[in-house]
C-alpha cells in the first residue's frame, strides 16, 4: 500500500506516533521520526529497523523552527525526497478556561499550531518535487465540538487552526501535486491523553458520547492515515476525516 513512498513522522518516540511509523514501515514506506521526549524517536526506529524495515528517528522540539527544519532536511536526505508528511506531534496544555494561563494559552498554541507550520513550512520544496506528495495532519474532535467537562481552549483553538491552515495549503497545493489532509480523532486512549481524562471520563465517552462503544486505539488512526497516504487517495484533499467512533454526528 505505501510501498516506495518516503515518509516523515512526528512525534513517533511513543503512543500513536509510534504505531503509526509501525504501521507505515509495515506498509513499505521509509520512515523518518522524531520525538522531543530524548532518546524515544531513535529507540523507536531501531525497534522498526531491527525487523528490517527502514526507519531513523532524532530527538527534536519542534516548537524551535530552527530545529524543525534542520530535521526536515535532514530526512529528505535520508529518504532522498519526502512524498509524506505526517504531522502527528501534539502536547496541549489542558486548564479550564476561567483558570487558564497566559503560559498554557502560548505552549499550546506553539506546541500544535506553531510547529505544524514550521515542519510542513520545511518540508514544502521537497513535496514539490514528489509531483504526488501528501501532507497529513492530526487535528481533533475538539476543534469543532466544545466539552464542558474539560478544560481545552487554547486545544480546541490550535486544532481549529490546524483545520483551517491544512484547506488552505491544499487549495495551493494542488497546481504543485500536494493533497492536504487532517484527521480528527476522538478520545484515544494512550500516552499522550494519559492524567488528561479520567477512567470514569472514558467509560462515559464510550457510553454517552459515541456511537460505537469501543475504544478507539491509535492502530484506527494509523490506518486511516496509512489511506491518506497512499495513492489508493489521490482524489482527497482539502478534508478533515473524523475518526471518533461517531461522536460528531451525535450523542447515542
Amino acid at each position: 500500500m505505501l510501498t516506495g513512498k518516503r515518509a516523515l513522522i512526528t512525534g513517533t518516540g511513543r503512543g500513536q506516533g509510534e504505531v503509526i511509523q509501525r504501521i507505515f514501515a509495515d506498509m513499505g514506506a521509509s520512515v523518518v521520526g522524531c520525538d522531543v521526549l530524548a532518546g524515544s524517536a531513535e529507540t523507536s526506529a531501531a525497534s522498526v529497523a531491527q525487523s528490517g524495515l527502514q526507519a531513523w528517528g532524532r530527538t527534536v522540539d519542534l516548537a524551535d523552527p530552527t530545529a524543525a527544519a534542520e530535521w526536515v532536511h535532514w530526512g529528505a536526505e535520508k529518504l532522498g525526497g519526502i512524498d509524506v508528511l505526517f504531522n502527528n506531534a501534539s502536547r496541549p496544555v489542558m486548564e479550564p478556561f476561567g483558570k487558564s494561563t497566559l503560559s498554557g494559552w502560548q505552549d499550546t498554541i506553539r506546541s500544535e499550531l506553531d510547529l505544524v507550520f514550521y515542519v510542513t513550512f520545511a518540508a514544502w520544496p521537497h513535496l514539490i518535487k514528489s509531483r504526488g506528495a501528501s501532507v497529513i495532519t492530526t487535528a481533533s474532535a475538539s476543534a469543532k465540538l466544545g466539552w464542558g467537562s474539560v478544560g481545552q481552549a487554547a486545544h480546541a483553538a490550535a486544532k481549529a487552526g490546524v483545520i483551517g491552515f491544512t484547506k488552505q495549503i491544499a487549495a495551493e497545493g494542488g497546481k504543485v501535486g500536494i493533497r492536504a489532509n487532517t484527521i480528527s480523532p476522538g478520545y484515544v486512549r494512550g500516552p499522550g491523553t494519559a492524567g488528561i481524562i479520567s477512567a470514569d471520563a472514558e467509560a462515559y465517552i464510550r457510553t454517552n458520547m459515541q456511537l460505537d462503544p469501543r475504544p478507539l486505539t491509535p492502530e484506527d488512526i494509523a490506518y486511516t492515515a496509512a489511506f491518506l497516504a497512499s495513492d489508493l487517495s489521490l482524489g482527497v484533499t482539502g478534508e478533515d476525516i473524523a475518526v471518533d467512533a461517531g461522536w460528531s454526528a451525535g450523542t447515542p
